[in-house]
């Protein structure tokens, strides 16, 4: 469903161009859009990719242990995308910086806390490295 509405939005994107010859704010924005698009594109191929191995992580019994931080950490990503849409729809530049790198820092602390916790798996056990890792 993304990847079809990022190659309309595109397609559409360059039919303005071509057709309209938009200049000043208007390419401006045309071309922001179908940048973002493509950022949109890439976290939705991310998505599914991560829900894929947390079906994996659930038949883990050590890798279960945070798997409420990585819900957690999922719905930070999805509030943080919603409200960066709403700031560009609003067109609110400022807003979205500050959204941006608001939840880009609490984004950043949830990862690291993840992975500290996955390496102290590791170090208790050195048999939970195959474990930890065919999970990953």
């Amino acid at each position: 469903i993304i990847n079809e509405s990022v190659l309309n939005v595109d397609k559409k994107g360059y039919e303005l161009i071509c057709l309209q010859h938009p200049v000043s704010y208007d390419l401006r924005r045309i071309i922001s859009v179908i940048k973002i698009s493509t950022d949109i594109e890439r976290i939705g191929d991310r998505i599914v990719e991560i829900l894929k191995n947390l079906q994996i992580i659930q038949n883990n019994e050590i890798l279960k242990k945070i798997i409420s931080e990585i819900k957690i950490l999922h719905e930070v990503i999805g509030l943080h995308m919603n409200r960066a849409i709403s700031c560009y729809r609003e067109e609110q530049s400022g807003c979205l910086d500050m959204v941006v790198i608001q939840k880009q820092n609490e984004i950043e602390e949830l990862s690291t806390n993840i992975e500290k916790k996955i390496m102290n798996y590791i170090f208790e056990d050195d048999g939970n490295v195959s474990e930890v890792i065919g999970a990953l």
